[in-house]
């Protein structure tokens, strides 16, 4: 039966199963979470852990929080949202604490950390950049979709892994990676342009809804606000962390077919 929600309905067994998946991640990352004798939260006598679309995570308290801290910030595999830059402050504005994020473009462990509340959940859609270390801005749109859009409007779960919810992307008509170095921190771009680089994304942005299945496929229908025409976005996971992402559109110089290879790692 179709479900209405943010988060679904777990049980007991499936919540336990997903505290292994998520200590399983972490250990990849080199983080042992029992090292800072961290405990899962409860609610109600019920465990903290969710599924939200494609992602999966849990609440926990940490007594050795600070520890954890020094370990995140001398890690090579994390990096801390930086607040002094455009997009890190977009980042941090759905973040309860200090975020790090695990580098890479593909599936991500991000960490939210304070004194009372921390939280660590996995994220299908990575945004840090392995290669600059900078936020990707091609990244960052599709993080919000697979991930963002999920936690924050409720989707409708046609099945425990099928979901409908809201789409956003951005057309490729502009110089993305100008515009991404001042958003990311390496100068020029948003910084420096302001309020018309943000008219610019405005008016090569597109809306509308997406159908994916946990990560291994989506299909949007969107509608570009600047051209009023309808254009169709699909994405499929080939393998990993590798997803094959293809447009299709009326619009001159979205015409035909574009793809591009994501992958996660140092690249």
């Amino acid at each position: 039966m179709a479900v209405f929600s943010k988060e679904k309905d777990l049980t007991d067994a499936q919540k336990d199963e997903l505290i292994a998946r998520i200590e399983a991640e972490l250990k990849k990352a080199g983080i042992y979470l029992s090292n800072y004798h961290y405990k899962v939260k409860e609610k109600g006598g019920t465990k903290e852990v969710y599924e939200i679309g494609p992602d999966f995570g849990m609440k926990f308290i940490c007594p050795d929080y600070k520890g954890l801290i020094t370990t995140l910030e001398a890690s090579a595999n994390f990096r801390r949202d930086d607040r002094q830059t455009v997009s890190g402050c977009v980042m941090a504005l759905v973040t309860d604490g200090i975020g790090y994020r695990q580098v890479g473009v593909g599936s991500s462990i991000h960490f939210q950390i304070n004194e009372r509340n921390c939280d660590v959940h996995v994220d299908s859609r990575g945004i840090v950049d392995g290669t600059t270390n900078f936020y990707s801005l091609s990244a960052m749109m599709r993080h919000l979709n697979a991930d963002l859009l999920p936690s924050l409007v409720p989707s409708l779960h046609l099945s425990r892994y099928t979901n409908l919810s809201p789409f956003l992307s951005l057309s490729t008509r502009f110089d993305i990676m100008n515009l991404a170095r001042g958003a990311t921190g390496g100068g020029g771009g948003l910084q420096d342009k302001g309020l018309d680089a943000l008219e610019k994304i405005g008016s090569n942005l597109r809306a509308g809804v997406q159908l994916y299945d946990n990560g291994n496929f989506r299909v949007a229908t969107v509608m570009n606000f600047q051209n009023v025409q309808p254009e169709l976005f699909i994405e499929k996971k080939i393998d990993g962390n590798i997803y094959l992402t293809t447009e299709i559109g009326p619009v001159a110089d979205l015409s035909g077919v574009q793809g591009f290879v994501q992958l996660k790692g140092n690249w």
